[in-house]
């Protein structure tokens, strides 16, 4: 299971930004930047978006992203999603409290992301 933010022994030590200095550039799923994504893709970089429905999944998923993230209540579904179709994007569910870090792995979520401030 990935973990992100949190306790940083344990932490992939990734953070998301939305600026040019992050290591793992974060976006919120907008269909009219899909060519800006595919873009930073095919460059080499690490692009993180938010997705808030199975369509923007599906999107997200394509373009090759690393990583999709999803508020709790959808993240079951879209990791079952994710796994059918075989796609190299990890799902990542957005946690408030480390007890839901057992929540996720026992729904088989790739990971999770604490983010105190994030909704989808």
């Amino acid at each position: 299971m990935i973990i992100i933010g949190g306790r940083e022994e344990v932490s992939t030590g990734e953070e998301l930004s939305f600026d040019a200095k992050g290591e793992l550039k974060y976006f919120r799923f907008d269909i009219d930047e899909l060519s800006t994504y595919k873009a930073l893709v095919e460059s080499g970089a690490d692009v993180a978006i938010g997705v808030a429905d199975i369509k923007e999944l599906i999107y997200a998923c394509n373009l090759g992203v690393k990583y999709a993230l999803t508020n709790k209540e959808d993240a079951a579904i879209m990791q079952r999603i994710v796994d059918s179709y075989m796609f190299d994007t990890k799902l990542l569910a957005i946690i408030y409290e480390e007890d839901e870090i057992e929540w996720a792995a026992a729904a088989e979520i790739d990971g999770v992301v604490f983010d105190e401030e994030e909704e989808l």
